[in-house]
């Protein structure tokens, strides 16, 4: 029996992609891992489609540490709380296999629990994001506590636990684009794709169908959408000025009546904060809403838009999950970060993306902000041009 962990819409689909189409013979149960993101739609429609036998939540639990609550005694705690959980499921179920996405606190206790508990399994990973992609040691990063004590503590605490479930008993890792994982000892297994046969494209098509009608609109009428990663903590430089600078750019060669700003929503702070100047000045639209942004590649003209982000798995997934193919701007060279340290992962990311268009000339990773001037302009030209060739 199968053991499914996810916690995010994303990884939520990509469980009943894998189970369906690829352990499709095999019973299993769904543990959610409750949060505010998580869509209590798109677990009805899971629920609905009867392919698990049962379907558990687990609590999202944060203890703080504080002079009562040392390292030892949040350790105890986080280990109850899973322990306590993994004794409430049905003691009938004995699971040979688990489906996460990698391994950070949670998933370690719980894993160790069901071990605890005497089940024997082996583990396959899932991709959740661009994260499964990067180096194989930021799939296990299970810190509690805020201080490097802490969290070298807990590092050393967990060591045995990741010996055993990452060195060892993992074996496999579904990926959308598997000649991008680096991890050597782990085979990489290609996710199948969302074709009209493919029972999950029907959660995809359906979360489409129902946005509001404004917003398909919107969507509709706008071909150009910069996505607004949350990337601050993770660059040396003010990522977020770079990122203005190139909406700037972009408003300079496109009508800002054409323009849409998608905020990511990994950051509750960013969602509802990034790009507010362009909102009170101008005609752009910023998308702040939390939805599964996948569900906008259903639409029928996904590939005349243009899709900007500095890298963003968001890129990848019109390709590599639909077989559609928009125009695409991936803009990490333009960050003094790449200048000083180079991007490994983003050069990757850019060689595996022009492997799967049958038409790798729709993708652009300019050099310089003139040379995403140009080639902006470059694509609204073609743009135009297709469009007057339509109408006649």
């Amino acid at each position: 029996m199968i053991f499914c962990y996810a916690w995010t819409n994303y990884l939520l689909i990509n469980m009943v992609n894998v189970k369906v189409n690829i352990y499709a013979e095999e019973k299993a149960d769904l543990i959610i891992k409750s949060s505010p993101t998580i869509d209590s739609h798109i677990v009805e429609m899971i629920k609905s489609m009867n392919i698990f036998e049962n379907i558990y939540f687990d609590d999202y639990v944060s203890f703080k540490r504080t002079r009562v609550n040392g390292i030892f005694t949040l350790r105890k705690k986080y280990r109850g709380h899973y322990d306590r959980f993994v004794n409430s499921l049905d003691k009938a179920h004995v699971y040979s296999k688990v489906l996460v996405a990698g391994y950070w606190n949670d998933v370690l206790y719980m894993l160790n629990a069901l071990w605890k508990r005497g089940d024997r399994f082996k583990i396959d990973l899932v991709e959740e994001g661009e994260i499964n992609y990067e180096e194989p040691w930021k799939i296990f990063r299970p810190y509690i506590g805020e201080s490097i004590r802490a969290k070298i503590f807990h590092n050393l605490n967990t060591y045995i636990m990741k010996c055993r479930f990452n060195r060892v008993l993992t074996r496999n890792i579904f990926l959308f684009t598997p000649n991008r994982q680096k991890d050597k000892r782990l085979k990489p297994l290609v996710m199948p794709q969302m074709e009209l046969a493919n029972p999950v494209y029907k959660i995809y098509n359906n979360l489409y169908k129902e946005l509001p009608e404004w917003k398909k609109l919107f969507y509709e009428k706008r071909n150009t959408i910069f996505l607004g990663s949350y990337l601050a903590p993770q660059r040396l430089e003010d990522s977020y000025a770079y990122a203005y600078n190139m909406i700037d750019t972009i408003l300079e060669c496109m009508s800002d009546k054409r323009v849409i700003i998608k905020a990511h929503t990994s950051s509750t702070e960013h969602r509802l904060n990034f790009a507010q100047n362009y909102e009170e000045s101008s005609n752009v639209y910023v998308d702040r809403d939390v939805y599964i942004f996948e569900a906008l590649f259903c639409a029928p003209d996904i590939e005349n838009k243009i899709l900007i982000a500095s890298h963003s798995s968001a890129l990848n997934h019109p390709v590599a999950m639909f077989g559609k193919e928009p125009y695409i701007f991936v803009l990490y060279k333009l960050y003094p970060w790449y200048k000083n340290f180079g991007d490994n992962v983003g050069d990757r990311f850019v060689e595996s993306l022009r492997n799967l268009y049958s038409k790798p000339e729709k993708i652009y990773v300019p050099n310089s902000i003139l040379e995403f001037r140009m080639n902006l302009m470059e694509v609204k030209n073609k743009l135009a041009e297709k469009k007057e060739k339509n109408k006649i």
